[in-house]
């Protein structure tokens, strides 16, 4: 199927029609000028879902969700937990907005049975952001001067240790 056959070059595969890297969306998701809607009569390109018509997303970035999921977020997105407002709207002062990181928090520690021991952080931004972010915070303050080191498995870990310099 064209879904299995790989390229002579590493990490390649077909997909849709068209030639992707394993760490590169299809080009129905990115990087075509082709749109979804252009593309969806092909095989591979799309699943049916609770009657609609679903992009197969094999982007290494942001994932495809359970359309439930979607709606529901949808529904919510107006009015956050009876509020009145959207959680866009919302102060990250405000008490609202505090529920909703305790409870965000109390279901991470619960997945990953992280213990009251531990700290969590929440951060906004990609995960590169991570790259700068990570190393300004723990080799500051009382670690200022100190360095830190990395293990270099591949192209993610060197983009983290050049912003880290």
């Amino acid at each position: 199927t064209p879904m299995s056959r790989a390229s002579s070059r590493r990490g390649c595969s077909i997909v849709a029609g068209g030639k992707v890297h394993s760490a590169n969306a299809p080009s129905h998701v990115a990087g075509s000028s082709m749109t979804f809607a252009e593309l969806k009569h092909k095989p591979m390109t799309h699943t049916k879902h609770l009657g609609r018509e679903r992009a197969i997303n094999l982007a290494a970035g942001a994932a495809a969700l359970p359309l439930e999921v979607l709606e529901r977020a949808a529904r919510e997105f107006v009015d956050t937990d009876d509020t009145g407002m959207s959680v866009v709207e919302m102060g990250y002062r405000t008490k609202p907005f505090h529920a909703i990181m305790e409870r965000a928090e109390s279901g991470f520690r619960k997945l990953l049975g992280v213990p009251d021991t531990h700290e969590v952080h929440f951060f906004n931004g990609g995960a590169t952001l991570q790259f700068s972010a990570i190393p300004l915070n723990l080799l500051g303050g009382v670690n200022e001067g100190k360095t830190a080191n990395y293990l270099m498995s591949g192209h993610w870990s060197e983009k983290a240790r050049n912003e880290a310099r």
